[in-house]
């Protein structure tokens, strides 16, 4: 996804941009991702290092093994239906929040 604005990268891992500020510091100070000048004096652009990206990699692979112990534990079919359940959770807490009435 890079190089990205920090609010474009905020909305589209659904997070708040003071979140990801704070969630930035240790990859950036690992060396991880850096914060470059962007198009003016006031933008930024996050970009990910070739140490960055062979930690993804790294992780992508430590991800995979867990997901895949999961599926052999719970099995297949509580994973999806887990799966299912966190996306009608997240749509519910996306949705714009309605004023309450006072009876």
């Amino acid at each position: 996804m890079g190089p990205i604005r920090p609010i474009d990268l905020a909305n589209k891992i659904k997070m708040e941009p003071s979140t990801l500020t704070r969630n930035l510091k240790p990859l950036l100070d690992a060396g991880w991702v850096s914060l470059d000048a962007g198009q003016d004096a006031r933008s930024r652009l996050i970009t990910m290092s070739e140490t960055g990206i062979k930690k993804r990699a790294e992780a992508r692979r430590y991800w995979r093994k867990a997901q895949s112990e999961l599926n052999q534990l719970l099995g297949i079919e509580t994973v999806l239906a887990l799966h299912a359940l966190i996306d009608q959770s997240m749509e519910k807490l996306e949705r714009p929040k309605q004023p309450r009435r006072h009876a």
